[in-house]
């Protein structure tokens, strides 16, 4: 694991968040909001103090009948109160109370079933129309492996289950955020690709701060007419605006993605696997290379990140593309990589992930580091077909003699 660096406490400059000109909706409703945003908060765990700070930043926004922002929330036992309770955020300058009173108490939920992320959907959208619905899923996040983390219940949601809670609530959205950390990953993206048009997420770790809710939805009130494209655009902007002015974090990073650009991603990474698998052997050299200088993030956690294995998808392939010795292995991690530079609609990384293009990749070094679980949850089949056949070459390898054995003696 190479070590962190420390960087110049100037970091460069980004451009201020996008203005956009408003587009109307064709389909727009004139008598509904533009937009509902529903924040699935699950703090019943480390994170209560945090959420308490970014509900407060949405209470601080902009009042605007176009704009509504719908939380559910729970908190842990130790708290002032531990049930779960919804509400509608009323605006109140004072950052240090939140003063929303609740819509409805559900009692002790459990944040980490399906059912529970489905009926807040449900609810959200039957209670509070618009013309638009973004779902943002807040709590720690551990990429395809789970997040909405419920210390109380002891359950979180698996990148199956976050499916089913989307699928239960036949979700149609225009975007699906993740304020957690980890969870910018192809696999996840690809998950909910049927469920909305556009996502946004971490494929690094979010400082504990999250996303700046008061400049996100102060730019939304003020121009409500956005699409899902350019919410996620204002969105990252905002972000890479906050930690590398306000709060600088070198290693930092947001991404939103054009979820109906991702076939043409899986589809590349499809052929790739099937090219590399017909000589493993011959190419065992460039991948090595390739998986060993990509980008990788989580790294802060040290030895620890091997349990995540996230490495950069497009820095994974441009290394492949310029390593290999096969020109159709070549061109296809090199279309991969274009596929993504296609997908990605706005990306921030801070100076500490300088190759970083937004979207992770899980990719274990070892066959000891797989998870198995992996290929129960990843919608890739074909990914995970290829990293068996890898760690079972490298296994193979491994456990070969040192040098040929001499010949026996007549």
């Amino acid at each position: 694991m190479p070590p962190i660096v420390a960087l110049p406490n100037t970091p460069t400059p980004l451009p201020r968040p996008t203005e956009f000109v408003p587009q109307a909706t064709a389909t727009a409703d004139p008598t509904l909001p533009a937009w509902t945003v529903l924040v699935y908060m699950a703090a019943d765990n480390n994170l209560d103090r945090a959420a308490l700070l970014n509900l407060n930043e949405m209470e601080a926004a902009l009042n605007s009948p176009d704009v509504q922002v719908v939380v559910q929330l729970d908190r842990p036992f130790d708290a002032e109160w531990s049930d779960t309770r919804r509400y509608l955020i009323t605006p109140d300058k004072d950052l240090q109370a939140f003063t929303t009173p609740p819509v409805a108490n559900l009692g002790e939920a459990n944040m980490g079933d399906p059912e529970t992320l489905a009926d807040f959907i449900r609810w959200g959208q039957l209670t509070y129309p618009a013309n638009q619905t973004a779902l943002i899923v807040w709590n720690h996040g551990r990429a395809w492996q789970g997040i909405a983390y419920d210390d109380s219940a002891s359950d979180y949601l698996d990148l199956l289950e976050l499916q089913e809670g989307l699928a239960l609530a036949s979700a149609d959205l225009a975007l699906i955020g993740f304020d957690a950390c980890l969870m910018g990953q192809l696999e996840l993206f690809t998950a909910i690709a049927p469920y909305a048009r556009v996502g946004v997420a971490s494929a690094e770790l979010t400082p504990g701060r999250g996303w700046p809710y008061t400049a996100i939805l102060n730019q939304l009130a003020s121009q409500p007419d956005v699409d899902a494209a350019q919410l996620s655009q204002i969105i990252v902007g905002h972000f890479g605006d906050y930690y590398t002015r306000t709060q600088p974090d070198a290693f930092t990073t947001l991404t939103a993605v054009d979820l109906a650009a991702l076939t043409a991603v899986t589809n590349h990474l499809s052929d790739l696997t099937s090219q590399l698998n017909e000589e493993l052997p011959f190419h065992a050299a460039s991948l090595g290379t390739a998986r060993s200088g990509a980008e990788a993030y989580a790294r802060a956690y040290g030895r620890e990140a091997e349990q995540y294995a996230l490495v950069d998808v497009a820095h994974f392939a441009q290394i492949l593309a310029s390593r290999s010795l096969d020109e159709a292995v070549q061109g296809t991690a090199e279309a991969l990589r274009q596929s993504v530079a296609t997908a990605v609609l706005a990306h921030h990384h801070g100076l500490g992930l300088p190759q970083s293009s937004g979207l992770s990749l899980y990719f274990p070094r070892t066959a000891a580091q797989y998870d198995g679980s992996y290929a129960l949850q990843s919608p890739l089949p074909a990914w995970d077909g290829f990293l068996k056949a890898y760690h079972l070459l490298g296994s193979t390898y491994s456990s070969a003699p040192k040098s040929p054995s001499p010949p026996p003696t007549p």
